[in-house]
C-alpha cells in the first residue's frame, strides 16, 4: 500500500515486533548464562562475586530492554495521568444550567424541549 499512514503504522508495528523478539532473544541467552555460570563446579569464591555483579548489571540491562519492548512505563503515565485528568475535573466549580423566568415568577431549569417549544412560538408569532 502507498498510503503513508498506513507505512508509518507498519514501521511502528514492525519495531515494536522486532524489540519484543530481541527481548526474548536476550533473556534466553541471559538464561543460558546463567544457568553455565551456576552449574560450573569449579567456580572459587572471586568467580562467584564477579558473577554476581556480571547478573546484576545484565539483569537492569534486561529490564530496560523489557521497558522498551512491551511500553510497561508508557501504559504507566498514561494510567497517572488519566487519575490527575479526573481529579481536576472533580476540582472544577460546577456548570450552571440555563434558567429562566416561569409565567409565575418562579427560577425554572430550560431542557432541550423547552427551547424547541419557545423557537416554534416565536415562529409562529412572526
Amino acid at each position: 500500500m502507498d498510503d503513508p499512514e498506513y507505512q508509518r503504522a507498519r514501521r511502528r508495528v514492525t519495531r515494536r515486533l522486532w524489540l519484543q523478539a530481541s527481548f526474548y532473544f536476550d533473556l534466553a541467552f541471559f538464561v543460558l548464562v546463567m544457568l553455565a555460570i551456576l552449574t560450573d563446579t569449579k567456580s572459587t569464591g572471586d568467580n562467584l562475586i564477579g558473577a554476581a555483579v556480571f547478573t546484576v548489571l545484565w539483569g537492569a540491562i534486561l529490564v530496560g530492554h523489557s521497558h522498551l519492548a512491551f511500553n510497561w512505563l508508557g501504559g504507566v503515565i498514561d494510567r497517572a495521568t488519566r487519575k490527575e485528568m479526573e481529579r481536576s475535573w472533580s476540582d472544577e466549580k460546577p456548570k450552571r444550567h440555563d434558567l429562566a423566568l416561569s409565567d409565575d415568577g418562579e427560577l425554572v431549569e430550560i431542557t432541550a424541549d423547552d427551547e424547541a417549544d419557545d423557537m416554534s412560538t416565536r415562529s409562529r408569532q412572526r
